[in-house]
């Protein structure tokens, strides 16, 4: 595993990272984020990184990302969770304190900025739930079909696709988008999003399917590989960020990354194989005293919304067109 000593504050210098991987197969360093201190940030028009270096090309060094949904920046200092992984990957590589997410910070808009280095306002993912009023449509999140649509996701190129283009070979399991034709590709190997609590296995599956990308890896099916862990993020929602169950999954994501770690160790793969472990937004109890109600109907005329649709820390809403009355 290459050794590095640079922090990755956000999302868009973890694809500056990465993408340089890919644009000349320069060796990734080892990182994990762990997340979230909340902030706004003023919006950049473009893409942020992709830089090409004019360094020897490396094409036997693999890269695999795994993506641990709602990790909150502390959660990995909680002194009841007792981490082996985690620490192993901070001991040999980089950590930063935490990342700030794009704003919303909900799950679709930072998980399209993390694969494209873009802000929302210009990957065209500004929230979960949207509403495209030229073709009359809604995104819903996946499994919901509509979440298959090209059109929600063509407005940038996340970095499979971009691999893809660099004659990279890519394999993306469980993080939606892949299934979707993009730029007219898709990845070499894509096994769709499947919703967590439909999922009986989900920690022995993600580790039999590490192992077996490690095993690609080996054969040089391809040398990208991401992939989309929800647990946290499921548990975090339904219980609580400070709850048991939630501090469980954090567990059990660790003990995901200390069986990574041996497997490659045990394969001899340290210096061919790099991991990168990023969040995508943090959580808060909605009892907080800083969340704070904002009833709708005191600033608006409730008969004057024709849609609203989300709820949390950002809502949408339609209004009436009057000047169409």
């Amino acid at each position: 595993m290459a050794l590095g000593n640079n922090f990755l504050p956000n999302h868009l210098e973890l694809y500056d990272r990465a993408s340089t991987f890919l644009s000349d197969g320069i060796p990734v360093n080892v990182v994990y984020i762990d997340n979230q201190k909340a902030s706004v940030r003023e919006p950049q028009k473009g893409l942020i990184g992709a830089r090409i270096f004019q360094e020897q090309k490396n094409p036997t060094q693999k890269l695999i990302v795994i993506l641990a949904d709602g990790i909150r920046w502390d959660y990995l200092d909680d002194p009841d969770v007792k981490l082996k992984g985690f620490p192993r990957l901070a001991n040999n590589g980089v950590k930063a304190e935490y990342l700030i997410p794009i704003y919303p910070s909900n799950s679709y808009p930072n998980w399209y900025s993390i694969l494209t280095g873009l802000y929302a306002e210009n990957h065209g993912f500004v929230e979960n739930v949207m509403y495209d009023s030229e073709r009359k449509e809604l995104f819903l999140m996946s499994p919901h079909p509509n979440a298959s649509h090209e059109h929600w996701w063509n407005e940038a190129e996340p970095i499979w696709i971009t691999a893809e283009k660099r004659g990279v070979r890519s394999a993306v399991y469980w993080w939606d988008g892949c299934q979707v034709e993009i730029k007219g590709k898709t990845p070499t190997v894509c096994e769709p999003y499947f919703p967590y609590w439909f999922w009986t296995n989900v920690n022995q599956d993600t580790k039999n399917k590490l192992i077996h990308v490690l095993n690609d890896f080996q054969e040089d099916k391809y040398r990208l590989s991401l992939m989309y862990y929800e647990a946290v993020d499921a548990m975090g929602h339904t219980y609580g960020p400070k709850s048991k169950q939630c501090k469980q999954s954090v567990q059990d994501i660790d003990n995901i990354v200390n069986t990574l770690l041996d497997e490659i160790s045990s394969r001899k793969l340290k210096d061919e194989v790099n991991i990168i472990i990023i969040s995508d937004h943090g959580m808060t109890s909605s009892k907080s005293p800083k969340v704070k109600a904002i009833n709708v109907s005191t600033v608006l005329d409730p008969n004057d919304i024709v849609k609203m649709l989300n709820k949390g820390a950002a809502t949408y809403i339609r209004q009436r067109d009057k000047l169409k009355l």
